[in-house]
């Protein structure tokens, strides 16, 4: 076996390790979008086809989303069981990475020890090691599908099956996830790139931007049409309402980028960037500037969520540093000090585990800790000895878990996509369990048929409350208790107020 394939091998194994012996330290998920991806496999796995039609989420709707994600997860979970295939196949995924990363940027350095670098750093960029470690987060298979498109798209030249091989990723990626826009403005911005200095696009790579632009805009429309016609320009924020916008449209900053992406990568490849853009020439770096470009656009508009576009605009920075790193060497080469090479690589790598690695696992250990607790799964799940046709009222974050565990209604959850009332229905929840007025708290319930109400320790840190004293305690019964969660059952009915 080569030096190199060991190596990969073991960087692989050594990072899903370490993924995974955080994934597994708690039983739970630490986002509550897992818990919908979840009843959506076990959907599919029994039905065969999504839940497009939800009786529970919002007390009745159509969900709208991109499915190949779920249909994955399910195939394995004929074999296996969901529990597993959810915590060990997104890791797998992303782990993954380190064999495209390899491949990426020895082609465009012609450096082993450069490229085995890259493959050791690429899995822990603080932002993807984060989000994809203890969720079931559909980016962990787009991020490698990704680079993987990446490295098609540079190999037209050499063979122009590699077109048809890029051309199959970047329509998978359409069907996992409408990020996928993130295509069409990096081949424009390519295209513009290429033709300012000089440069052609052969026709195999033509065909293949202007397939997977088609591709790309016909398959989110057909997905998304619906949501077009009610939202209108709102689909463009997902229809969140305005009070929570900024959970998930953050203001794009370079301290934000410098933190969630590493010093180092990010710098680097600002340099490679001004480097190609007003001194050098090359096809490659200019396709891989274009998705920087695309990200940064994106998300100082606030087009697409924060921190899916960070984690898209981190990993190719890396590709970027890599290019940097290359320049670097090759200096060094020219130089006395050329002696030294192993040195300057040793010095760079510890530069990394200072500012990427650690920082990563310590995000990832804070990840973990902040993960659904046993409680709150225990709560949730005890919903099921409620009434069917019960309505469960309880924060936004937690209304996939009321219908995945609890398998009843609820009042508001985060998919908002063809709910045509989003903002009143957050901000009534939030005055359900922030107002001093029984009358209005009374008039929210009968607006929503509340039959039950969630209270925990994590709703009082979310809106800052203390105890839930808005009703009599003869309309407002305890029927669940635990160390963390409450459960009243709502006795007393009063007409909405108009």
């Amino acid at each position: 076996m080569k030096r190199s394939t060991f190596l990969l091998w073991l960087i692989f194994a050594l990072t899903l390790a370490i993924r995974l012996k955080f994934a597994f330290s708690t039983a739970n998920f630490s986002s509550d979008n897992a818990y919908f991806i979840l009843r959506q496999v076990e959907h599919i796995t029994h039905q065969g086809i999504p839940l497009f039609t939800d009786t529970l989420s919002h007390a009745g709707r159509t969900l709208l989303f991109n499915p190949l994600f779920m249909y994955v997860l399910a195939f394995f979970n004929v074999f296996l069981p969901l529990h597993l295939v959810a915590k060990i196949l997104p890791n797998i995924f992303i782990s993954s990475i380190v064999f495209i990363i390899y491949r990426l940027v020895i082609q465009s350095t012609n450096n082993e020890n450069i490229a085995l670098l890259g493959a050791v750093i690429s899995p822990f960029i603080p932002i993807f090691f984060v989000t994809t470690l203890n969720d079931i987060s559909v980016f962990s298979l787009i991020i490698p599908l990704l680079f993987l498109s990446l490295y098609y798209f540079v190999n037209i030249k050499h063979d122009k099956k590699y077109g048809i091989k890029a051309a199959l990723t970047i329509s998978a990626i359409a069907l996992l996830h409408p990020s996928s826009i993130i295509y069409i403005l990096a081949f424009v911005l390519y295209y513009i790139f290429i033709k300012v200095e000089g440069l052609q696009t052969n026709q195999a790579e033509n065909e293949v931007m202007i397939f997977s632009t088609l591709f790309i805009i016909f398959s989110q429309f057909l997905i998304f049409r619906n949501a077009l016609l009610l939202h209108g320009t709102q689909l463009l924020t997902l229809n969140i309402p305005p009070s929570l916008l900024q959970n998930y449209f953050q203001d794009f900053t370079l301290l934000q980028a410098t933190y969630q992406i590493g010093l180092i990568p990010l710098f680097y490849g600002i340099y490679v960037i001004y480097r190609y853009l007003f001194r050098e020439h090359q096809k490659n770096i200019y396709l891989f500037i274009s998705f920087v470009f695309a990200a940064g656009i994106l998300l100082w508009f606030k087009l697409i969520p924060f921190t899916s576009g960070l984690m898209i605009l981190g990993s190719v920075l890396l590709l970027l540093f890599a290019q940097r790193f290359k320049l670097s060497i090759n200096y060094i080469q020219k130089t006395k000090f050329a002696k030294w090479e192993s040195y300057f690589l040793a010095l760079i790598f510890t530069s990394f585990l200072l500012t990427s690695i650690l920082p990563a696992i310590v995000l990832g250990a804070q990840t973990t800790s902040e993960a659904y607790s046993d409680n709150e799964i225990e709560a949730f799940t005890w919903l099921q000895n409620t009434p069917e046709s019960s309505i469960i009222l309880s924060k936004i974050d937690d209304g996939h878990l009321i219908t995945h565990l609890g398998k009843r209604k609820n009042v508001m959850d985060s998919n908002f996509l063809m709910i045509a009332n989003t903002q009143q229905r957050a901000q009534d929840i939030e005055r359900l369990y922030t107002t001093f007025s029984q009358t209005e708290a009374y008039t929210i319930t009968a607006k929503y048929n509340v039959n039950y109400i969630i209270f925990s320790e994590s709703i009082k840190e979310y809106y800052q409350i203390h105890e839930l004293d808005i009703f009599d305690r003869k309309c407002l019964k305890t029927v669940y208790k635990n160390d963390e969660v409450r459960i009243f059952e709502v006795l007393c009915k009063v007409e909405e107020v108009i």
